[in-house]
């Protein structure tokens, strides 16, 4: 995490070159990506074995995090959205991340 050495929190899009429609799409499309593939594994009556379900989900979050990360910062949870955006409204004193995390959530529960 990029933290400066005054900051105690961080936001939840990182200022740079991507704009918040773009963070929004990734979020959505991610966000679909792990939902599909945890449906395909852990709830399909085709799947018997067991084993290979943690693989399968830490790949796809792993995969997702680090292609968005830069976009977005990869959040995919609207739960860690929610709290990433309050704990630096309020520790960080930036309020600008309230409306980010309304469409941050708006469109991981889309994805979902």
């Amino acid at each position: 995490i990029y933290l400066k050495k005054d900051e105690a929190s961080f936001p939840l899009k990182w200022p740079g070159m991507f704009s918040m429609a773009q963070a929004a799409v990734v979020e959505l499309v991610f966000t679909f990506v792990l939902c599909y593939v945890m449906l395909s594994v852990a709830v399909s009556r085709n799947t018997q074995e067991k084993v290979m379900f943690g693989l399968a989900l830490g790949s796809a979050l792993t995969a997702g995090s680090v292609a968005i990360g830069v976009v977005s910062g990869g959040s995919l949870n609207p739960a860690a959205s929610v709290t990433i955006a309050l704990l630096d409204t309020k520790v960080g004193g930036r309020v600008h991340n309230l409306w980010q995390m309304l469409v941050y959530v708006a469109m991981e529960m889309a994805g979902g």
